[in-house]
């Protein structure tokens, strides 16, 4: 329903073939959805984090070279952003400036996910959290991101707690309260919880591994 209102306007891509050579992903698939390229979940919801109203383009300089959370990554969560970058500029013809992306990203070769799990705005690490997440196994045998994701049930900005604890029950089934954990908790008194989770964690990351 949502494709089919954006086509209403933009007929040029009412065929499969047409929608696949815009998007250059399946017809169907998530990567060929208007939304998740042009509207992705960047903004903070009520409980949740939500699609942005603004319609704009994954190819945004500003926002890559601001490394901030774009439509690519949020899906490809495993990916870096030179990763990215090669895409945009072999699908469009994006270009980017060199010296901004230095400038930005101190890896540029990590998962640019991770980078944004590590921001110090506190509203990037937000959506980070929420797009690794989502994606569940597309990041699901890399180590330093599980940690860096128990990470944010330590996060010093409560919203970011309070999302990454229903982001984990929800993904892994570990009930965090059953170690003590509320997302609410004082750096003090989540000492004892966060160091029993990061085992029980581990452990779930593992068993999810093997199944």
């Amino acid at each position: 329903k949502d494709d089919a209102r954006c086509i209403q306007c933009h007929q040029q891509y009412a065929s499969d073939e047409s929608q696949a050579a815009h998007s250059h992903h399946q017809p169907g698939s998530e990567g060929s959805r208007c939304m998740n390229c042009h509207m992705p979940r960047i903004n903070e919801g009520l409980q949740d984090v939500v699609r942005t109203h603004t319609i704009f383009s994954p190819t945004n300089a500003d926002m890559i070279h601001a490394n901030q959370p774009n439509a690519c990554n949020q899906c490809h969560t495993d990916k870096s952003i030179d990763w990215t970058i090669g895409y945009l500029e072999k699908w469009f013809d994006s270009k980017f400036d060199d010296m901004k992306l230095q400038n930005e990203y101190t890896n540029r070769t990590q998962s640019a996910a991770l980078g944004w799990l590590q921001s110090e705005n506190h509203s990037v690490r937000l959506v980070a959290a929420d797009a690794l997440l989502r994606t569940k196994s597309e990041w699901d045998k890399d180590t330093t991101i599980q940690d860096a994701l128990i990470n944010a049930l330590d996060d010093p900005y409560l919203l970011n707690r309070q999302f990454a604890r229903r982001g984990f029950e929800g993904m892994l089934g570990v009930p965090l309260q059953d170690h003590g954990y509320r997302f609410y908790m004082t750096p003090k008194e989540r000492k004892k919880p966060m160091a029993e989770l990061r085992e029980a964690l581990r452990a779930a990351f593992e068993n999810k591994e093997s199944e």
